[in-house]
């Protein structure tokens, strides 16, 4: 061999050398790329002393971008300019698309105007980037630089510019790109079609969707986009259905769709329906979820699909099934964890969830912050429910003691700061009327989104602090916070209390009605120009607000200013004219809704049951007598209950309550006696309106009797119970039978009670027992205004003036401001008494020192105080002042006292009074006779017995049933 031979192979050699070296170099990269040791292959490429391959480059930068390596994505990019390597082709495209991944969108577009050429892909990562980060519209303007550069967008383009259009419910800007791709024949395409129908999902237009999902060729990508539309729009059953077709096509589902299909069921379970249909609809979804579970056991099942599986069955109310499902997991992620804490929440099972805590935290795993939610609802509810059944209070200190473990643990993971665990623990505090500590996790709250302050609200709403509740709603307005409608709503609800309890402010000024108005009117005003005067549930609140201030045109407005009123805004509206006493309108009202098509639901049914109820004991102008208005309302309450067997209601116990109440007020007894027999009875507030019906109209052995049958079979009493029979004890004068409810009350707790305490208080007082009225007031802890009536009732019912203005007194020093129903006893132990100066002054003080106005009862008990007294001078001065006030029982009382005194003149005109009234009633007849004939006018008594006839009076007078 030559020299030069030799030369040449030694010069081969090292070619082969160099380029072996190449080649290793670059194989050890992209095998350090696909085993994910991003550092290690971006050392080696970056400390390689020869030219590395573009493909190496574009596999570090793919592995950059699968981790959002932001960092490591620009020192490449800096390797790059420093050793001046083109950044142009497959290189510059992947350097501006991790960039644009990794949130770096200004670096992303500087690097790609640098460079001589883009090329689409370079685009759409900016595009996608920007949209992602919630840049929609900066994403559309990008897109229109892109068209001027001469740049075709392709499939994955519209994919991003759908999505942009979607988060910004730009149907218009939406539209006009599904043209373009139409043309370009891009519709058909199965990335392009999804995104279509997730476009039109977000914008609300179902039947735009389902078009695209038609039109294209539909893949199980495509599948899942049209059920997940479904989805988003609450179409649930739709979702379902489609996934029928999808197994009639023989279409292969995928782990999402299994996925999908099964919170489709969960939310069908959450849907409104009433309790009757619940568990049937429930156990029919139940049976779906197993069907699908049966179908996805066909393919490996992901931890993803387990979840899911979970969730299903937890809101199925089928926890057997999620713990089968939880238990044969061979690894749990947090979100399974949280999946069956969340199961064992929606069942009730509160022990449960706080149990699997406890578990969660023996075998080491880290909580999340939905852990947390779950726990501290649970707690609260835990509190809640055993308050009700206890309700001594011991069992919400344990409650509040796991609830502050669950916080100290929430602060030690430093979730104490997170929005959704900060709400969850002022909910729960709330619910343990730790209303301080709720406030304080409150105020640290770094970020308080709305929820946060709603929760605040409903907390303060309660436990009826509703001065409490609008001052914080007050905040909210001044901080220019974003109120929902559910805040308006909380608001106006607080307003409805601070107008039930007259709360008094710091200042010591009553709120009163006119000032209530003019804080709902601007609270209408904020949420209409907030654009919330659609909302139902906003409507329903202004309309219950406006009826219990008394403007109840207000309240008609609001309902009539909708676009469509809904069973629940009709039933409102109703409920507000019955509040009003206006059961005739109410009727009508429920007429024009059926008129309309409108549906009638068992709570419209009940509301229309009490406007009968209402026509019987409204003081109507009309001259009608009592009978006559309790058949109309008792024909108008027969039709209501064929309605209400028709449409399937009677089992419905609040339908059965109101029938049952409509009958009794009717004095249809034998009605009234079927409804109740036909309902189980384990139902104690049917017990108690049947007592409360024998009541009303005198029955009060029946009610004692039937209070017998209840004691005898231990069916469950409450404070309602006890107060009717106590009502029934105190009017009949079966004393022995107080005794026995007072020791039941005590027994379990109830002589605490406020509304029993007053009973019985009423109770011992008609018997004489003033001592012991005496005794139970001063049990109390904090006696209210109805206990202090009570034992002024006491007094008055056995003529004790002393002793009843004594109580008056004593109650006014305890900071206490009487009310109408303190006058009148006051007024009536004065009246019955003789104390007529002393009568007169209470009466003055009302209006003059209480702001308290006349009521008929009051003007009753001052025309009989001076009748007594003769005194005709002020009577002629009240009449003058109240005649269009004066009812039918104080014209007869008038004539009673100008019998007694023979005042002829004064008895001629309130007979003509009475009679114009009532010309049916034989009373005032007889007793304007007597007084002709005591004064020797013969003729006119003898006219009088004319005018009777004539007017067809019943000899059976029926003064007595309107005294």
């Amino acid at each position: 061999m030559s020299m030069r031979d030799a030369s040449l192979l030694e010069f081969q050699r090292f070619q082969d050398g160099v380029s072996t070296h190449f080649r290793n170099e670059a194989f050890s990269v992209n095998s350090l790329c696909r085993e994910g040791h991003l550092d290690r292959a971006l050392d080696l490429l970056l400390s390689a002393k020869t030219v590395i391959p573009t493909s190496v480059y574009v596999s570090v930068l793919k592995l950059c971008s699968r981790y959002k390596a932001l960092k490591q994505a620009m020192q490449l990019h800096a390797h790059l300019v420093q050793n001046n390597i083109p950044i142009t082709g497959f290189v510059g495209d992947y350097i501006v698309m991790t960039l644009a991944k990794c949130g770096a969108v200004e670096d992303a577009y500087q690097i790609s105007a640098s460079m001589s050429h883009r090329t689409v892909f370079s685009w759409t990562a900016m595009l996608s980037a920007k949209v992602d980060m919630g840049h929609s519209k900066e994403a559309l303007e990008m897109f229109q630089a892109m068209q001027k550069e001469g740049i075709e967008p392709n499939n994955y383009t519209f994919v991003t510019l759908f999505k942009a259009c979607g988060s910004m419910r730009n149907l218009s800007r939406g539209k006009e790109l599904h043209e373009v791709v139409t043309k370009r024949g891009l519709s058909g395409d199965s990335f392009v079609c999804s995104a279509l129908i997730s476009f039109y999902s977000k914008c609300g237009s179902l039947a735009a969707a389902e078009d695209a999902f038609s039109s294209c060729q539909v893949d199980i990508v495509s599948w899942n986009a049209m059920i997940t539309a479904y989805l988003e729009n609450g179409a649930s059953t739709k979702a379902l259905k489609l996934y029928r077709q999808l197994q009639e096509e023989g279409v292969r589902p995928d782990q999402l769709t299994y996925v999908l299909i099964l919170q489709a069921c969960g939310d069908l379970t959450e849907k409104d329906i009433s309790l009757f249909e619940g568990h049937a609809r429930k156990q029919q979804i139940l049976q779906i979820g197993r069907a699908i579970h049966s179908d996805s056991s066909r393919s490996d099942r992901s931890l993803f699909l387990s979840n899911a599986l979970i969730n299903m069955y937890g809101k199925c109310g089928s926890t057997l099934e999620a713990e089968h499902v939880f238990g044969a997991l061979s690894c749990r992620s947090i979100v399974s964890w949280n999946s069956m804490l969340a199961a064992y929440l929606h069942e009730g099972n509160c022990k449960n969830v706080l149990l699997l805590y406890k578990q969660m935290q023996e075998e080491g795993i880290c909580p999340s912050d939905h852990t947390f939610v779950f726990t501290i609802q649970a707690c609260g509810n835990l509190a809640e429910g055993e308050v009700s059944l206890t309700g001594e209070g011991e069992p919400i200190i344990d409650a509040l003691c796991i609830g502050e473990a669950l916080q100290i643990d929430a602060q030690r993971y430093n979730f104490v700061s997170n929005t959704f665990v900060g709400t969850a623990l002022i909910c729960m505090y709330g619910k343990c009327g730790a209303i301080t500590k709720a406030e304080s996790i409150f105020v640290v709250l770094p970020y308080r989104d709305k929820i946060a302050w709603n929760a605040m609200l409903s907390m303060y709403i309660e436990h009826t602090c509703g001065m409490k509740a609008l001052k914080l709603f007050r905040q909210m307005h001044e901080e220019d916070l974003m109120i929902d409608q559910v805040g308006f709503v909380l608001a106006l609800q607080a307003c409805t209390l601070v107008l039930d309890k007259e709360i008094i402010m710091a200042v010591g000024v009553k709120i009163n009605r006119v000032q209530l108005l003019e804080i709902t009117e601007s609270l209408h005003a904020d949420a209409r120009k907030k654009g919330f005067s659609s909302d139902t549930h906003l409507a329903s609140s202004l309309i219950i607000m406006y009826a219990k201030v008394g403007a109840i045109l207000n309240a008609e407005n609001v309902f009539v200013q909708l676009s469509h009123c809904d069973v629940v805004l009709w039933s409102t509206l109703i409920s507000a004219y019955v509040e009003q006493d206006e059961g005739g309108i109410a009727l009508q009202l429920f007429q024009q809704m059926l008129k309309k098509g409108i549906p009638m639901d068992p709570h419209v049914l009940v509301y229309a049951l009490q406007a009968c109820c209402s026509l019987v004991t409204k003081e109507s102008d009309v001259a009608l007598p009592v009978t006559s208005k309790e058949s109309m309302a008792l024909e108008i309450g027969k039709i209501l209950h064929e309605e209400a067997l028709s449409n399937g209601f009677i089992s419905n116990p609040h339908v059965c309550i109101a029938l049952l109440s409509m009958y009794g007020k009717c004095g249809a007894f034998d009605e009234a006696e079927e409804v109740f027999s036909i309902m189980p009875h384990d139902n104690t507030v049917l017990w108690n309106a049947m007592f409360s019906s024998y009541i009303e109209h005198g029955h009060f052995q029946k009610v004692l009797s039937l209070y017998t049958k209840m004691f005898d079979k231990k069916l469950a009493i409450d404070d309602v119970t006890l107060v009717c029979v106590l009502q029934a004890c105190q009017l009949s004068g079966h004393f022995q039978i107080c005794t026995h409810i007072h020791f039941i009350g005590s027994a379990v707790g109830w002589e605490q009670l406020l509304s029993v305490a007053a009973s019985l208080i009423h109770v011992y007082g008609s018997c004489a027992s003033i001592h012991t009225t005496r005794t139970l007031v001063d049990a109390l802890p904090r006696p209210d205004l109805v206990s202090w009536n009570a034992c002024c009732d006491g007094h008055t019912t056995v003529g004790d003036i002393l002793g009843s203005l004594y109580v008056f007194e004593n109650f006014l020093l305890s900071g206490i401001e009487p009310d109408d129903v303190t006058f009148i006893s006051v007024l009536s132990v004065c009246s019955h008494t003789g104390c007529t100066s002393e009568g007169l002054e209470y009466f003055e003080s009302m209006a003059r020192e209480y702001r308290i106005g006349s009521g008929i009862k009051h003007l009753g008990i001052l025309f009989d105080l001076l009748g007594r007294a003769g005194d005709f001078n002020r009577i002629e001065d009240l009449l003058r002042r109240t005649t269009s006030r004066i009812n039918f029982p104080m014209w007869l009382s008038l004539l009673g006292s100008c019998s007694t005194h023979g005042n002829v003149e004064l008895a001629r005109r309130s007979f003509e009074h009475a009679v114009q009234l009532r010309p049916w009633d034989s009373t005032p007849y007889i007793v304007m006779s007597n007084i002709y004939v005591d004064a020797g006018l013969y003729d006119n008594a003898a006219k009088v017995e004319r005018l009777r006839q004539d007017f067809g009076a019943s000899d059976v007078s029926m003064g007595d049933i309107w005294m």
